[in-house]
């Protein structure tokens, strides 16, 4: 049995769901809701004490962190491989997975936050309600502040919701001039995977606050990169 808590517009959710559909593997999900702070209830810390989404329960076996949910799954369930076999592109497709673990996730957090769910936070919190949540997030580091080979893989699983997160924000002029980059997200979205793991999620606040307020971004962003 395979049990996942997830939230539908999560970056790091998103990866595991691909993977999931991509190999074909049925699983029954619980939706955390973040608004509600429900990442933050002693029932959701008891499971994962970071407070973080996805999480896995394998079997009685719990496993955090998407990078290693997907490497996990992968060795569990070989079928409809995600890994090259070759150990060079397997190294390289592991550089690709690496990418938003260490730096790709924090900046798109920053940017989604600042951009958007600040104003969706601000509207169902009052001043000492949100001192309260941020008190509470275990992170205290969290609190203050493309694909390389032919196939697909985890590399592209990995970056796909970022780029998504990009593109919702209205920064997909960040590949204007990077024609590689946006024939690798076309081809992506056109896999059934995209469709299951990611469209069929965009259902709630969360979602609309992206497409609200990121229409406003890409200017600020584009005088910044020019600077």
């Amino acid at each position: 049995m395979l049990t996942l808590y997830h939230h539908n517009i999560s970056v790091c959710a998103q990866k595991v769901r691909i993977a999931f559909d991509e190999k074909r593997l049925a699983y029954e999900g619980k939706e955390i809701d973040l608004m509600a702070g429900e990442h933050l209830e002693p029932a959701f810390l008891a499971i994962n004490p970071k407070g973080l989404v996805p999480v896995l329960i394998h079997d009685g076996e719990t496993i955090c962190e998407s990078t290693v949910i997907l490497e996990y799954i992968e060795d569990v369930f070989p079928q409809h491989p995600l890994r090259p076999a070759a150990p060079v592109a397997r190294a390289r497709m592991r550089t690709w997975t690496k990418v938003p673990d260490e730096g790709l996730h924090i900046a798109c957090a920053s940017v989604t936050y600042a951009s958007a769910f600040v104003h969706q936070l601000r509207a169902h919190h009052d001043r000492k309600q949100w001192q309260e949540r941020i008190a509470k997030l275990p992170d205290r580091f969290r609190a203050p502040r493309q694909k390389q080979i032919l196939e697909f893989s985890l590399a592209d699983v990995a970056i796909i919701p970022y780029v998504t997160r990009l593109e919702r924000l209205g920064l997909d002029g960040m590949w204007a001039d990077r024609p590689h980059v946006a024939r690798w997200f076309e081809a992506v979205r056109a896999r059934p995977s995209f469709d299951t793991a990611i469209t069929a999620f965009r259902s709630n606040a969360y979602d609309d606050e992206l497409k609200k307020h990121g229409i406003n971004v890409w200017p600020l962003v584009e005088r910044l990169l020019a600077a």
